[in-house]
C-alpha cells in the first residue's frame, strides 16, 4: 500500500487538504445560488469576493503568490460598468441569478442581472471561469429584451444608447500605493506610462449619462485586433496585471491613460440585440510587464501552424544569418551616372568588411510601383 503525505489546514472556516496535487476551484453563493448575496471564489492562486448587489462588485482580491490583496478597503471593484441615457433615473440591475458549474479542477460562476423596472429592458450576462492559475476567463453580455406594451410605456425607441466600460485596471490599488506603470495602446502606438492611483480620483467613465453622444470624428488608422494586452505594474510589490480581450463589439477607444484604466465607448443596441462587451482574460503575475509579453507570445505561437516553415527546402534558409535586401536602384550597387551596376564589388567589400551575406535580395517593383499602371508583376 502506497501513503500520499497530506497536510490539513482550516481558514476562514473552509478545510483543504493540501497534498502533491493542486486543489479544486472553490465557489459556493451565500446564502444560496437562488437568493444569492455573496459569492466566494478560492482557487491556489486567488481568493475573490462579490457583492451580489446592483453593481456586482468585488471587495476582495487576494493573489497568493504574493500574498498581496488588490482592492483596498472600501473601494470594490464593478466587473461591468453599464450607463444609460434614460428618461428616467439610472435604475440599474436589482435581480440577479447565479449559476455555478464544476468540471474537474475548473469551474465557473454565472450571473445573470435584470431589473422589474419597465423603463430597463436591458438584461447583464456575466460568465467567470477559473482554473488553478492567477487568472479569470471572463465573458461579459448585455442584451436588450424590449418588450413591446411593456417596456414602451417609458420608451418610445426600441432601441437606446449605452456606456459599457471596464473599471478592472483602475479599480486595482494594492498597499503600498503610489506610482504605477501601464502598457497600452495609445492611437496607433504603445505607450508604457507612469501615474499614480489619484489619476482615477475624479474620473467617470461617462460625464453626463443623460447627454446624446456626439457624432465620432472620421479617425483613419491601422491596428491590430485584438491588440496587445494592457498591463499594469505595481513596481512596489512587483505585481502586474493584464487585460488580455480577446472579443468584442465594443471599439473602445484609448487615446489617454484613463481611457486605458477605464476603457468604455457609447453604443447603440437595438431590440433583441446582444453585444459582447468583453471576452478575454484578466490575469496576475508576479513581475513586470515582461511576464505578460512572455504569456502573450506563447499564446500567439501555440495558436500558429508552423508546418509551413518546416518543409525541407527551407532548411537551408533557417541557418542563414544574414540577409541583405535592396531596391533595384539603390546607389550602392548602381552608378545612375555610368548606367552600371556595382554588385561583385559591393559584395566584395562587404565580404572584406564583416564576412558578407548568406542571402541577397533585389527588391525589384518599390518604390516605383504605384507611379503608373504596372505592377509588381
Amino acid at each position: 500500500m502506497k501513503y500520499v503525505a497530506c497536510s490539513l489546514l482550516v481558514l476562514a472556516g473552509f478545510m483543504f487538504i493540501a497534498c502533491g496535487v493542486s486543489a479544486q476551484v472553490n465557489i459556493r453563493a451565500v446564502p444560496n445560488e437562488q437568493n444569492p448575496k455573496v459569492i466566494y471564489i478560492t482557487n491556489d492562486s486567488l481568493s475573490l469576493t462579490i457583492q451580489v448587489n446592483d453593481r456586482l462588485e468585488v471587495s476582495s482580491l487576494l493573489y497568493k503568490p504574493a500574498n498581496t490583496e488588490i482592492l483596498q478597503a472600501g473601494k470594490p471593484m464593478p466587473l461591468v460598468s453599464i450607463d444609460n441615457n434614460w428618461t428616467l433615473n439610472n435604475v440599474g440591475f436589482g435581480l440577479q441569478e447565479v449559476t455555478i458549474k464544476r468540471s474537474g479542477t475548473t469551474a465557473s460562476v454565472q450571473i445573470h442581472a435584470y431589473s422589474n423596472y419597465t423603463e430597463n429592458p436591458f438584461h447583464l450576462l456575466i460568465d467567470l471561469g477559473f482554473d488553478n492559475s492567477a487568472s479569470i476567463a471572463a465573458d461579459i453580455k448585455i442584451t436588450n429584451q424590449f418588450k413591446d406594451g411593456f417596456s414602451d410605456l417609458y420608451r418610445s425607441e426600441s432601441s437606446t444608447s449605452l456606456v459599457p466600460g471596464l473599471p478592472w485596471l483602475s479599480s486595482l490599488q494594492p498597499d503600498p500605493g503610489g506610482e504605477r506603470r501601464l502598457l497600452y495602446k495609445k492611437g496607433t502606438n504603445y505607450v508604457l506610462e507612469k501615474y499614480s492611483e489619484g489619476v482615477m480620483a475624479d474620473y467617470h467613465s461617462v460625464d453626463n449619462w443623460e447627454r446624446q453622444p456626439k457624432a465620432p470624428v472620421v479617425d483613419m488608422q491601422y491596428y491590430e485586433d485584438p491588440a496587445f494586452p494592457a498591463v499594469l505594474e505595481f513596481p512596489g510589490k512587483q505585481i502586474s496585471v493584464m487585460v488580455d480581450r480577446v472579443e468584442t463589439d465594443v471599439k473602445w477607444n484609448t487615446s489617454n491613460i484613463k481611457e486605458a484604466l477605464w476603457p468604455n465607448m457609447t453604443i447603440e443596441i437595438k431590440k433583441k440585440d446582444t453585444v459582447q462587451v468583453f471576452k478575454g482574460t484578466i490575469k496576475f503575475f508576479t513581475g513586470d510587464w515582461h511576464q505578460a509579453f512572455n504569456w502573450y507570445r506563447n499564446k500567439v505561437r501555440n495558436a500558429f501552424d508552423f508546418s509551413f516553415y518546416k518543409r525541407p527546402g527551407l532548411a537551408k534558409y533557417k541557418k542563414d544569418f544574414l540577409a541583405y535586401h535592396s531596391f533595384i536602384f539603390n546607389h550602392r550597387l548602381y552608378d545612375p551616372i555610368t548606367n552600371t551596376y556595382l554588385v561583385e564589388n559591393f559584395l566584395n567589400n562587404a565580404k572584406k568588411e564583416y564576412g558578407g551575406f548568406d542571402q541577397f535580395y533585389f527588391w525589384h517593383a518599390y518604390p516605383r510601383v504605384g507611379v503608373d499602371s504596372r505592377d509588381q508583376f
